[in-house]
């Protein structure tokens, strides 16, 4: 649980319960946006307006201070949001300045180059191995999640406003592969969903070479990683199925895919890195998303962390799948390394802008950003509810199913109490 500093002890006083809370007699943890008895029965979580509230929140533009329950290997790349709603430069906070003095797009976490940096162990043995029962939990979330895909148009991997319904055409392949192997009941449909999955994987691959194509900029960043996303789709099919000739094709395929998810980071820090700020009238992101970069808005902001999220999620779910694959096979697989990403609860299923900056303005367990390596720590220091699925089937991966069932069953039980 976060504990409250001394000097905001009366503020927190003033925080009335919910409206559920209070119509059902419960004591409200009165945590925002949600409470924690709201979130766990999911329930529509609502304040009522108080003057209180009002003079916190005008105590709190006048001094300029906000809170961050930040790591001291995280803060570096974390740029706090003011309650105002802008965006400030990193380091602590002081006092409200005009606008365009503390607007920094090079300071913005996700924005900065050595985020997109991947954080290897220089060990003389960096092997790794994972419980089955997490492995088994990783691989079969990742097929739910596709699933859900095909029906939603949106999972823990495919954000629903990247590509909105104007899908590339080589997710459209892959999106109409997933349909064909999942419906699949006989031999005979299957055999036609894997040899679709196998010539189209096929033909992605030798069309030209991704992984230069990328270093020299002959492709754009969202044609690269709609081009990942949908070989990695591939590979989920070919690797995991059992037929002999789809995982003989996948395993000379994986080298490549691991290719192109770190060709995709090497390519997002040269963007941020090298890429000039953007001129007041230029649009950003509009309609499509297709730029690493922002306008001093919330909105812009939010839909440049929705293409650096979803590089991310890629990488880090490919490299691991890697892994799993090795590890079933030979018992080991070498580490991948360390990069950060957000697993905030609702922050990646936030439908607006508006709702985006409200989760992660708001007060949680869970830090901005966190990383691979020490993910686990989570366990240790967060709440079950503050955390997402994707951060959920990460720490199964890592620690087992079992370990995480026993830390979700603890985490129900704290909410109970209150």
């Amino acid at each position: 649980m976060t504990q409250t500093r001394s000097d905001e002890q009366p503020q927190a006083q003033k925080q009335a319960a919910c409206v559920a809370c209070s119509k059902a007699k419960r004591r409200c943890s009165k945590h925002l946006p949600a409470c924690h008895r709201c979130l766990s029965k999911k329930l529509d979580c609502a304040y009522p307006v108080t003057v209180a509230m009002v003079s916190s929140s005008a105590t709190s533009l006048t001094n300029g201070t906000a809170r961050h329950d930040l790591s001291t290997s995280d803060a570096s790349l974390v740029s706090p949001l003011l309650p105002d709603g802008s965006l400030s430069l990193g380091g602590p906070p002081g006092p409200v300045t005009p606008r365009a003095a503390r607007l920094d797009l090079q300071n913005l976490w996700f924005l900065k180059f050595d985020s997109w940096q991947i954080d290897s162990d220089d060990l003389d043995d960096n092997r790794i191995t994972y419980p089955d029962s997490g492995i088994d939990y990783f691989l079969g979330s990742i097929k739910k999640w596709l699933d859900q895909w095909t029906r939603e148009n949106h999972c823990a991997f495919i954000h629903q406003r990247l590509y909105g319904t104007n899908l590339p055409a080589p997710l459209q392949y892959a999106y109409a592969t997933w349909l064909a192997y999942r419906a699949s009941t006989g031999s005979a449909n299957k055999k036609i969903a894997i040899d679709m999955a196998l010539r189209w994987s096929r033909n992605l691959v030798q069309e030209q070479s991704i992984y230069q194509g990328i270093e020299d900029d002959a492709l754009d960043l969202i044609t690269h990683l709609s081009r990942t996303q949908t070989l990695f789709i591939f590979q989920m099919i070919c690797l995991f199925d059992g037929d002999i000739r789809a995982r003989s094709q996948a395993e000379t395929h994986s080298s490549t895919l691991v290719k192109w998810c770190d060709a995709a980071m090497r390519r997002a820090a040269i963007d941020v890195a090298s890429g000039p700020s953007p001129s007041p009238g230029e649009s950003i992101n509009e309609p499509e998303i297709t730029q690493l970069r922002a306008h001093n808005t919330p909105a812009s902001t939010w839909k440049a962390w929705i293409l650096s999220e979803s590089i991310r999620r890629v990488w880090i779910l490919a490299t691991l799948t890697e892994a799993a694959f090795l590890i079933k096979k030979q018992g080991f697989s070498m580490c991948p390394g360390s990069i950060g990403f957000t697993c905030r609860s609702g922050v990646w299923d936030s439908l607006c802008h508006q709702a985006w900056l409200a989760c992660i303005q708001s007060e949680s367990t869970v830090d901005i950003p966190r990383f691979c390596k020490g993910l686990y720590r989570l366990m240790d220091v967060a709440i079950p509810t503050d955390a997402d699925e994707f951060a959920l089937v990460l720490l199964a991966y890592g620690k087992g199913k079992e370990t995480l069932d026993e830390w979700l069953a603890f985490g129900r039980q704290e909410i109970a109490q209150y």
